[in-house]
């Protein structure tokens, strides 16, 4: 096999791994959609790692190592007597929210291991401080 037919598999192969991986996260988006059943979790933890990761510069080929702080949030819920705990990424600051508050969940009925953060209409977390909206 020549070198320009290997490329051209490699190619192909990468274009198909990452539309599994688009089609999977679309699926799984539309089973959140239509089965998912909303329960409230506890927040164990909310915190932030640096992580870096790769950034084109102003040509394509130059790129560069950028650190940022990224959030994280811990959750735990219980199902049917089964006690749950997810760890997510969040996409920005969640200043409004602290260990302990209440927060609204999504996950799914058939394996309630798949869970993710509820959002109201504006993209926000629906969470509750001592029963009460926050």
């Amino acid at each position: 096999m020549n070198w320009n037919r290997l490329k051209i598999w490699l190619i192909a192969g990468c274009v198909l791994v990452f539309l599994l991986y688009l089609g999977h996260a679309i699926w799984l988006n539309r089973r959140f959609e239509k089965d998912g059943v909303a329960a409230m979790g506890i927040v164990t933890r909310v915190y932030s790692k640096i992580e870096s990761h790769s950034e084109r510069g102003s040509s394509y080929r130059t790129q560069r190592r950028v650190k940022r702080k990224i959030y994280y949030l811990d959750y735990r819920f219980t199902v049917g007597g089964r006690d749950f705990a997810r760890s997510q990424r969040l996409g920005r600051d969640p200043e409004a929210i602290r260990k302990g508050d209440s927060i609204l969940i999504c996950y799914l009925p058939d394996n309630p291991e798949r869970s993710r953060l509820a959002f109201d209409e504006e993209g926000e977390h629906i969470v509750k401080r001592n029963g009460c909206p926050h």
